[in-house]
């Protein structure tokens, strides 16, 4: 998803958690393929990129596992008054689910995996962040650090 702002763009690329994971072993994507309204983009464009993550606090680490029922109370959904996406990483997979404002339900397909991977797995890690579904221009949509625990 890019931006537009005063003739620059951003891209969010919060929600490839592949590559949050990929770069918290040392790597890093191995290219991007820009387009401009489906087209090769023009001679001259230039592409910078940073990384954001440090420039949110991260979250107190969760160090005794919490069962698989307590999670959603765990996830810490940041005080904005509007729809937000949860993001989870599972060892099964990603999945991701609009919340709304007030307490955190999560979906049961969500509950499923995850009491699919701890029955298979035992006590399992488990990764999560929020993002805006509506950012402002120029704002970052990723409004959490990413929380992990170990849920059983």
């Amino acid at each position: 998803e890019a931006v537009a702002a005063g003739g620059e763009a951003w891209l969010d690329s919060a929600p490839v958690i592949g590559w949050f994971v990929i770069a918290t072993a040392g790597g890093a994507p191995a290219g991007i393929a820009l387009t401009v309204d489906g087209r090769p983009a023009p001679d001259g464009t230039r592409v910078l990129a940073h990384a954001r993550l440090p420039l949110l606090p991260a979250p107190p680490i969760v160090a005794e596992p919490i069962d698989r029922d307590d999670l959603a109370s765990a996830l810490g959904r940041p005080a904005i008054d509007a729809p937000l996406w949860l993001h989870v990483l599972l060892p099964t997979g990603l999945f991701a689910m609009l919340v709304p404002p007030g307490p955190v339900e999560l979906t049961p397909a969500i509950r499923g995996e995850l009491g699919f991977a701890c029955d298979v797995l035992g006590p399992c890690r488990v990764h999560w962040f929020w993002r805006e579904s509506a950012p402002e221009a120029g704002k970052p949509a990723r409004c959490s650090a990413f929380g992990s625990c170990i849920a059983r």
